[in-house]
């Protein structure tokens, strides 16, 4: 058997201040995260890995502009995925793969409109 609340505290009110404190939380570390996952190297839109910023958005983005100019197979290539990112990032560094099934290209392509 469950003991007893004290009074006046309910399982809402539980429930609200948990959530509550989850909110402050996130709040307290999204720009630490951001700062970290975005942190731009001087004079160009790479961060200091040398990896394309922004993970998996940037070959999300590459291969849905390469879909748009009705090139669905280059998305698949990875010296024209490359290629395709570095038209808007300064990354040179390691290239990256679309490991994704075809049916995610008319999406990624109207994002990339």
């Amino acid at each position: 058997m469950r003991a007893p609340l004290p009074s006046g505290l309910t399982f809402p009110v539980i429930w609200t201040a948990f959530a509550a404190l989850l909110v402050l939380i996130c709040a307290a570390f999204t720009p630490f995260m951001i700062k970290a996952s975005s942190d731009p190297a001087p004079g160009a839109f790479s961060n200091t890995a040398d990896k394309p910023p922004g993970g998996d958005f940037v070959v999300f983005y590459a291969a849905g502009s390469l879909a748009q100019q009705g090139r669905i197979a280059d998305a698949y290539d990875v010296k024209a995925l490359h290629a395709s990112y570095q038209d808007f990032t300064a990354a040179t560094g390691r290239e990256s793969i679309f490991a994704y099934p075809p049916v995610v290209l008319p999406p990624m392509a109207a994002i990339a409109a």
